[in-house]
């Protein structure tokens, strides 16, 4: 985020996971630990960033337990 002009502190960074799509206008839910990982370093890739904030998993509809990496 230094490309931006923001030091540490100044900027809160936030992306979210866990939907997926498998079609033209088709999602689904996938937030299988695994996947939400590979998404999490998808999203550091996309914002070239070190650390993401707050990372917020779409799995609320379909809840299968606490997420550990």
């Amino acid at each position: 985020m230094r490309r931006l002009g923001y030091g540490p502190g100044e900027l809160v960074v936030a992306a979210s996971g866990g939907v997926v799509s498998t079609g033209r206008g088709v999602w689904h839910i996938d937030a299988r630990p695994e996947r939400l990982r590979a998404m999490c370093e998808a999203s550091l890739r996309r914002l070239k960033a070190d650390t993401i904030d707050l990372y917020r998993s779409r799995d609320h509809l379909s809840c299968t337990g606490p997420v550990r990496w």
